[in-house]
């Protein structure tokens, strides 16, 4: 026995268990009479409390996701409408169009029609579909084509090729 019980033996010690749909409340070590109406409005306040919650939750409520990228508002562009898109001096996008480029290009590196999953990494895609790739971007986006812009761009969409592989 512990010290704590030898010294407080008139104390009752109650032990809440829970069990699957069920509480029960035991007590040991002598019963109090005068603590014995508390926890009986305790422990019908628990009960309630679980047996609500057993009602209301009892159909797992399937949690919402973010779901896929589809970039439905790029898609949908009218032809010959492009969305603008700046560049900083290291060829980085930027501005309010950026991360829709940047998820443009997530999904067309996804796009079996446009990346082939057979192969087992981005240099062993064939120039044909490289530049199909790129062609793409450019239907969809606005921005002074520079060589180093566009290695930047097939270089991200290299990452996100190999990220996706991965």
């Amino acid at each position: 026995m512990l010290v704590s019980y030898k010294i407080h033996k008139e104390r009752p010690i109650e032990i809440y268990t829970l069990l699957k749909n069920d509480i029960f409340m035991s007590t040991s070590l002598g019963e109090n009479s005068s603590r014995g109406d508390e926890s009986e409005e305790v422990m019908e306040a628990v009960v309630e409390e679980h047996e609500s919650a057993n009602s209301t939750g009892s159909n797992a409520v399937k949690r919402k996701t973010r779901g896929p990228t589809r970039c439905a508002k790029i898609i949908n562009l009218q032809e010959g409408q492009k969305l603008p898109v700046e560049f900083d001096e290291d060829h980085q996008a930027m501005g309010e169009n950026a991360s829709k480029l940047i998820w443009f290009l997530g999904q067309t590196v996804r796009s079996r029609t446009c990346c082939p999953l057979k192969v087992n990494g981005w240099k062993e895609i064939e120039q044909d579909k490289i530049d199909h790739m790129w062609d793409i971007v450019l239907e969809k986006f606005n921005f002074d084509v520079s060589e180093g812009r566009k290695s930047a761009i097939l270089g991200k969409m290299s990452d996100l090729y190999r990220d996706y592989r991965y």
